[in-house]
């Protein structure tokens, strides 16, 4: 997988099998982050490292009823068994892409000048951005 497509996304995009992650609760509220997207399984939940079994695991995360706790530790199955075919594509076009251009003078010297006309940092393009944005954490704005 790309550097460039996982660090744009936040995931892996990998299969993570009862993987024991700890979340900050918010209320009675704990949210997925987007780098454990999409969950197939929660195995089991623990606060202060006692099982915990009161608990709805909803499309967002888990929602707690009874005592709220700070964090909590979750045995957690995510991830993809196989890389979306979009992603794939995204990552295949943009390789492709790079390896294709022209590189034209990327370089040039006239005495103790020096130029470089290359690009300094690597980026995706705009239809691959437009194609990843799916896979990306979602921005909201909250009403104060």
């Amino acid at each position: 997988m790309s550097a460039l497509v996982v660090a744009y996304c936040g995931r892996d995009f990998a299969w993570h099998d009862n993987e024991l992650v700890t979340l900050s609760v918010d209320g009675c509220r704990v949210a997925w982050p987007n780098r454990l997207r999409p969950v197939s399984a929660v195995h089991s939940v623990t606060v202060d490292g006692q099982p915990y079994t009161d608990f709805t695991v909803t499309l967002a995360g888990l929602a707690l009823t009874g005592r709220p706790a700070a964090e909590v530790t979750v045995t957690v199955s995510y991830g993809y068994h196989q890389v979306p075919g979009d992603v794939q594509a995204v990552v295949l076009s943009e390789a492709l892409y790079k390896f294709n251009a022209e590189p034209g003078v990327s370089q040039e010297q006239i005495g103790d000048l020096l130029t470089d006309y290359s690009m300094s940092v690597p980026t995706l393009s705009r239809d691959a951005k437009k194609t990843l944005r799916r896979y990306r954490p979602l921005i909201r704005t909250v009403a104060l």
